[in-house]
């Protein structure tokens, strides 16, 4: 067993992987990340292709030095923490293959992941999706705003994840959130006749956030992390995003992808505003039979017209439960 990663970024602790090829010992790898690694000597540096097609495994190549000398290895990486159990799979498919044929190494190795390539591929049901990603992203933005005013009770204010009518409510208060990652247009669909229906003798607003996917930007973990540094409470934080959908401990399967956020608008959901709701029914209620309601918005070409800054830092401070 290869025990504890290793400590520094340029080292591999490795070991004897129990198959010997003509050009030396196939190793088991651990880095400083955890990242599982199965090393196949190889002669000579750019002697075969890699292979980056899949996110999960890959196989590249890499130098080795050990006591002043150098080694060229094809290395099989697994880089998705989730897929180490499987990974081992893999490797001991590759060290059978390669017991039995060790003529020519990289062309077994290649074979062995392409065999496993769809299970590999195969995305976790567990983990949040990119459209989930950004919804949540576009929330936690406001939650990072309430931290802000308010750390010790401000993240209360997010009710969302206990699936409560909106996404944020205090008091007479409510705001419900939509976030898109497309480039134009503030098109939102709205789900049931009750999303925008404001709290008993209180206030709703809608809030717009336009994100665009840029390779700088922030991560879901990231802004997290922001959150937390704010002094936020902890156990309750934590607990909302579980709620959410979101597993802290699989922080590293969303270091991707990064969100920027181009647009931040809040509405005043009033009688002017584009809804549907129970009243706009001839009964005050959806007929029955109807199973599901579904509609889109175009905020696009004003009127309604955005709150102004003022006016949004009211409704925050109202969530923040400042006086």
């Amino acid at each position: 067993m290869l025990g504890a990663a290793a400590a520094d970024e340029r080292i591999i602790r490795v070991e004897h992987a129990g198959v010997t090829l003509p050009t030396g010992d196939v190793l088991a790898g651990l880095d400083i990340h955890g990242g599982r690694h199965l090393l196949v000597s190889v002669a000579e540096p750019n002697s075969f292709r890699e292979d980056r097609r899949s996110a999960g495994v890959q196989i590249r190549q890499a130098v080795l030095e050990e006591d002043g000398t150098s080694r060229v290895f094809l290395d099989v990486i697994c880089l998705v923490p989730r897929l180490n159990d499987l990974f081992a799979e893999v490797a001991s498919d590759m060290l059978e293959a390669l017991f039995m044929d060790s003529s020519d190494p990289p062309r077994v190795c290649h074979a062995v992941l392409e065999r496993w390539r769809e299970l590999l591929d195969r995305p976790d049901p567990r983990l949040l999706g990119p459209q989930q990603l950004a919804g949540l992203f576009g929330e936690l933005l406001f939650v990072r705003e309430l931290g802000r005013r308010n750390p010790q009770q401000g993240v209360d204010g997010w009710t969302g994840p206990a699936k409560s009518q909106h996404d944020f409510a205090r008091g007479s208060v409510a705001v419900e959130v939509k976030t898109t990652t497309v480039r134009e247009g503030r098109v939102v669909q709205i789900h049931g006749a009750e999303q925008l229906e404001a709290p008993s003798a209180g206030d709703l607003y809608l809030a717009f956030v336009r994100l665009d996917v840029e390779g700088i930007g922030t991560s879901v973990p990231q802004l997290i992390e922001e959150i937390l540094e704010l002094g936020v409470e902890r156990r309750t934080f934590l607990d909302l995003l579980a709620l959410a959908g979101y597993d802290s401990a699989k922080s590293p399967e969303y270091d991707r992808p990064l969100f920027a956020a181009r647009e931040q608008m809040v509405y005043a959901v009033d009688d002017d505003f584009p809804r549907i709701t129970d009243e706009s029914f001839t009964r005050g209620r959806v007929p029955p039979g109807v199973l599901r309601l579904r509609y889109d918005i175009d905020l696009t070409n004003e009127p309604p017209v955005p709150l102004d800054d003022p006016a949004v830092d009211l409704v925050l401070a109202s969530l923040a439960r400042l006086p």
